[in-house]
């Protein structure tokens, strides 16, 4: 299954297009999860990564050619909370059971209360943390 659509890609704003809306109020566009594993991102903002590291909303028809994409959302696992995640990171995770991460198909964009979120999220971090994440996502490829 495609995790990100080109009609997601045409609705979803550009990361920082709503820094004033608190993490509780914004409205979530997507949403994938482990199948096999307690998982899930929800997807506020995205910019898409060219390959000279530039970075243009999803919009921009420069996007089709896109290396990656960076999300902002709300990740829940061990815990709830707001950050970046990676749309090639998402792609190589497998849950315990080695079942890649899916787009609920079903989901409808909202706000988190919505969707049952417990608003713990925390605020944003500054620019994503490489090593942070490679260790989150290695702790998440053990299991």
């Amino acid at each position: 299954m495609k995790l990100l659509t080109k009609a997601l890609m045409k609705q979803i704003p550009p990361l920082y297009a709503t820094d004033k809306v608190p993490i509780e109020k914004k409205k979530y566009w997507a949403k994938f999860f482990t199948p096999d594993s307690n998982w899930t991102w929800y997807v506020a903002e995205a910019n898409a990564i060219l390959s000279d590291d530039t970075e243009v909303p999803l919009s921009d028809p420069r996007a089709n050619e896109a290396v990656d994409v960076r999300f902002f959302g709300l990740v829940q696992g061990m815990e709830e909370e707001a950050g970046y995640f990676m749309l090639r990171e998402l792609e190589s995770i497998r849950g315990a059971l080695g079942l890649p991460i899916e787009r609920d198909r079903y989901f409808r964009p909202g706000p988190k209360e919505r969707h049952g979120t417990s608003g713990g999220g925390k605020k944003r971090h500054g620019k994503p943390n490489p090593v942070r994440q490679a260790a989150e996502l290695a702790d998440l490829m053990r299991r």
